[in-house]
């Protein structure tokens, strides 16, 4: 805090001394704890107020030790609260603790939190979710619905009423039953969970990386998908 110019100036101009003065504070924000009082003697570099600019916050999130290996610095992250349902606050991973909690076996990660409108509030409870570094979500599908020939990955598409189509995909990782897919597949497209029971194992390798024996392979499905009739095929199928 401190006397502004225009104020100094006053007293220069006028040379009045004044019982009570305004005294500006360099910094905007809300004042969380009043420390001192009418009738206080400040002496210099005391502290008045504290004053906390709410538009930035931070959001601490206990990240399992599984976890771990995928948190980086820089990441971007969507926090969502209970108070306001469907809304996401954009933050940043800003701080990796360099030591694990031994009771919970988990590593504090703080993240920078814009916070629109002052929504967010101190001891909030939030839920992080964490993405790369690009700010980019991509599709998960279970492992047995990607078929993994050595030279390609696929799955089966549902096109129409018992017509599926393979389609060439990228796999990113793998965690927990799930495939990260990267490219080849958008949002609401049908997939079949257990591709496996659509052909059999010859025909699989029988496709390799040719683009005309995908093509091939497509036309085969559309016409007539065989299943095994051994097999309960529909449990396996899912949205």
């Amino acid at each position: 805090m401190e006397v502004t110019p225009e104020q100094i100036e006053e007293f220069e101009s006028t040379k009045k001394v004044q019982d009570y003065i305004t005294v500006y504070s360099k910094y905007s924000g809300v004042i969380t704890k009043k420390i001192v009082h009418e009738g206080h003697w400040a002496v210099a570099g005391e502290d008045i107020y504290d004053v906390v600019d709410m538009s930035t916050l931070w959001v601490i999130a206990s990240v399992p030790e599984s976890d771990i290996n995928s948190i980086r610095m820089g990441q971007s992250a969507k926090i969502t609260s209970v108070s306001y349902p469907g809304e996401v606050f954009n933050a940043k991973v800003n701080f990796i603790s360099p030591m694990l909690t031994s009771d919970t076996r988990t590593l504090e990660v703080r993240f920078d939190v814009s916070n629109r409108n002052y929504k967010l509030k101190p001891d909030m409870y939030v839920k992080a979710e964490i993405g790369s570094a690009n700010y980019e979500w991509n599709i998960v599908v279970p492992r047995n619905a990607v078929l993994r020939t050595g030279k390609m990955d696929m799955v089966y598409v549902k096109k129409g009423k018992n017509a599926f189509s393979p389609k060439i995909v990228t796999v990113g990782g793998e965690r927990d039953g799930y495939y990260l897919i990267t490219s080849g597949l958008k949002e609401g497209d049908e997939i079949v969970t257990s591709a496996g029971f659509l052909i059999d194992s010859e025909s699989q390798i029988r496709t390799g990386s040719s683009s005309h024996n995908l093509e091939v392979m497509e036309e085969e499905i559309k016409e007539e998908p065989e299943f095994n009739k051994d097999q309960d095929v529909m449990k396996d199928m899912k949205h």
